[in-house]
């Protein structure tokens, strides 16, 4: 019996060897397939990126020559800025001598019109004087601290001190 059970034991341990030969040989062969499929994957992975690598070179040129050309455009704006700047400038300051140059006859003429205004003015009120002096030389009957009939002692007074002033009187 011992010769049966060892052979039984080894023709057991022999289907159990197969069985395992078996399994692992399919297994292997999944595995393969898996390696292959990874493979092919990895391959077609590369292809694309050298695609994209191929269709991306001439984008980014594009783009450089865009940005290049976009910056010589900035350059030349800034340079008509800086154009604008100085002829706003240079308008500003002939806009002043202009101004400067029709200011100064205008204000001679206003400080001659205000001069002559006063002195039309002095003329008007010494002539209003010498008719109240006349009026008060005439009418001897009046007191003397007395205006003539309608009109202030005030007037006649402020009349001849007006007498007394510049006929150059100066407007600021």
């Amino acid at each position: 019996m011992e010769l049966n059970l060892i052979t039984i034991l080894l023709a057991l341990l022999i289907v159990v060897g197969v069985i395992v030969l078996i399994a692992l040989v399919r297994t292997l062969s999944h595995v393969n397939e898996l390696t292959d499929s990874l493979s092919r994957t990895s391959n077609e992975a590369a292809k694309t990126m050298a695609e994209l690598r191929d269709a991306a070179l001439p984008i980014v040129n594009k783009a450089e020559v865009t940005i290049d050309a976009v910056n010589a455009e900035m350059l030349r704006v800034d340079g008509i800025i800086t154009s604008l700047e100085q002829t706003t400038e240079r308008v500003a300051e002939a806009s002043d001598t202009v101004s400067g140059l029709v200011n100064a006859p205008v204000e001679i003429v206003s400080g001659v019109t205000d001069r002559v205004l006063s002195m039309w003015r002095q003329k008007k009120a010494d002539h209003k004087a010498h008719q109240l002096e006349e009026k008060a030389a005439s009418a001897p009957a009046q007191a003397p601290n007395s205006a003539p009939a309608g009109e202030d002692v005030s007037t006649a007074a402020s009349a001849k001190s007006k007498k007394k002033t510049s006929y150059f009187q100066v407007k600021d």
